[in-house]
């Protein structure tokens, strides 16, 4: 056949049956959406993450202790057969000896109620050191970030939230 021949072919049976013509073009239509409906959710969430770890920062390492649960059989043991430990205050500072490295934020994450005028909400509590906010890149609205804190000395302060202020404080 030739290729007016195929052409033609095909126009005919388009105009012959209607409703498959029909069906087709909405099928066709159906898939393209579908691919460009993943093909944005695909970007829109990799731009979500890549923003993410822009936020939070390209320079930063995180240092996390050995597990200190096991889920059966033999504890935590590494291949040299010595369990980890838990980092300690000494870790921190032994780290911050490290060329090249500017901030040191040791943290320790827990929850707890906070209360205030019969009010009362369980919150998140993040325990660290002033150098914490500027690993994050973080900037404080009202007053100082943790004055005073240093490795080996807390005073008895803390930072809140905009959400805990609202909840507690109105």
């Amino acid at each position: 056949m030739r290729f007016y021949d195929l052409i033609f072919l095909a126009f005919s049976t388009l105009v012959r049956y209607p409703l498959r013509t029909l069906m087709l073009l909405i099928a066709t239509s159906i898939g393209v959406m579908a691919v460009i409906l993943l093909t944005a959710v695909g970007e829109g969430a990799r731009d979500y993450i890549t923003g993410q770890f822009k936020d939070m920062g390209t320079n930063l390492l995180f240092v996390v202790p050995g597990k200190n649960e096991t889920s059966g059989g033999m504890g935590p043991v590494d291949l040299a057969g010595v369990a980890p430990r838990d980092l300690t205050v000494e870790d921190a500072i032994s780290l911050r000896q490290i060329e090249g490295v500017k901030y040191i934020a040791p943290i320790v994450i827990g929850e707890t109620p906070a209360q205030f005028n019969g009010l009362e909400r369980s919150v998140p509590i993040i325990g660290t050191t002033p150098s914490f906010i500027a690993v994050r890149n973080w900037e404080m609205e009202i007053g100082n970030f943790l004055p005073g804190v240093t490795l080996d000395r807390s005073p008895p302060v803390c930072v809140i939230g905009k959400e805990v202020e609202s909840e507690l404080f109105g």
